[in-house]
């Protein structure tokens, strides 16, 4: 009988504001909500300083990201695996990887600093402890 105000972030269906329940900014019905928070009250939270300390040395290979539940971190990862090894074996190929590494780096900066001003959350939308 309502307009819908959005999506369930789970199963997708529309509903309207009073059957919606915002979770770590998200939106979810009745029915997903329950077992979404069953789920991840399991999850241990996400320390701040381990993924700072992740970001500072391991960033450009994505660890941090990997840590927070992020899977483009193992993009970044995936990318060092493929033009690490043709970088040192084959000359060429580092004109690729160069501006890949520079790209990753200024990426792994822009997080370090989120990191550091508490703007950034784990996988589920919860903040860093």
């Amino acid at each position: 009988e309502y307009e819908s105000f959005s999506e369930c972030e789970i199963c997708g269906k529309p509903f309207c504001e009073e059957c919606l329940s915002k979770v770590y900014g998200k939106y979810y019905c009745e029915n997903c909500k329950e077992p979404f928070m069953q789920k991840i009250s399991q999850v241990p939270l996400k320390s701040r300083t381990i993924a700072l300390l992740l970001c500072l040395f391991l960033g450009v290979a994505g660890i941090h990201r990997i840590y927070l539940g992020d899977n483009s971190g193992a993009f970044f990862l995936i990318l060092h695996i493929i033009f690490l090894p043709l970088s040192i074996l084959i000359y060429i190929p580092f004109l690729i990887y160069g501006p890949i590494l520079i790209v990753l780096g200024i990426m792994t900066l822009i997080d370090l600093i989120h990191i550091a001003t508490g703007q950034t959350t784990d996988t589920y939308g919860r903040d860093l402890i």
